[in-house]
């Protein structure tokens, strides 16, 4: 199953009217091989992100001289701010895949949730209750993680959020997309890959007489191409070759000469 990756506003920030989402080229790839949960606050967050942006542009346009000179209906461009901000949500889909994830009504919740406030622990921020938005996150991530045996990720700059998983060994947080590809590709250089990757090429070229056994440092580059597959660089002494990898189930798909 893909990986599920939970995504913060401050990696999706685009104000203004021409695209819902921003950041959307490194979410796009992230988006091929893992599934983006966008809480559904996150989501309502960057309406009124847009919607600020949209009035304050609107106001200026409205202070200036030759606003008076022009035929336009003031409240009909108040109104048209709130049909764009729909037209950009409904096309949202369009720039990234994406699960949207409500926040689940669960009144078990609310004493957890005030328990975190009045104790000013993480994601609350230390100095005040600053830190509702991001408490609605935390716990969407763990009502999520009730249904899953399986890691997942969150995509977030924000420290006070990111720390209230710092116990939690099956959320890795991240500081951006990037970091995603990293922690993934980091599995080819472990000596349980590096036996299986070493046990199929023997036994690809075992008419050759060839038998190898690789090390980390024979990984010289994990990269992927456009069909989602891993492209992995290998080279000692002994050999000098590609492999190339299924994305989810990590079974050698071909090996290729340099």
């Amino acid at each position: 199953m893909p990986d599920a990756v939970f995504v913060d506003t401050n990696q999706l920030r685009r104000e203004g009217a021409e695209g819902f989402f921003g950041n959307v080229a490194a979410l796009e790839q992230l988006a091929r091989v893992a599934d983006l949960h966008i809480p559904a606050i996150v989501i309502e967050e960057i309406k009124w992100q847009k919607r600020r942006k949209m009035k304050t542009d609107l106001a200026k346009f409205k202070s200036n001289y030759f606003f008076q000179h022009v035929q336009a209906d003031a409240d009909a461009m108040e109104a048209h701010i709130e049909e764009r901000i729909e037209e950009l949500y409904q096309a949202a889909a369009a720039e990234i895949e994406f699960i949207e994830c409500p926040l689940v009504e669960d009144i078990l919740h609310l004493p957890h949730l005030q328990d975190l406030s009045l104790q000013k622990l993480a994601p609350f921020d230390l100095s005040g209750d600053k830190g509702f938005k991001d408490a609605c996150i935390y716990l969407t991530i763990c009502k999520f993680l009730e249904t899953t045996d399986d890691e997942v990720f969150l995509l977030s700059n924000d420290g006070r959020l990111g720390e209230a998983f710092s116990e939690n060994a099956r959320v890795h947080v991240l500081k951006n997309a990037e970091a995603f590809f990293d922690i993934r590709s980091s599995y080819f250089r472990e000596d349980y890959f590096l036996q299986r990757l070493s046990g199929a090429f023997n036994e690809e070229y075992q008419e050759d007489a060839v038998n190898i056994a690789l090390i980390a440092q024979d990984i010289k580059s994990v990269d992927m191409n456009e069909d989602d597959e891993w492209i992995i660089a290998v080279q000692s002494e002994a050999v000098n070759f590609v492999a190339v990898v299924d994305f989810y189930s990590r079974e050698v798909i071909e090996f290729r000469n340099v």
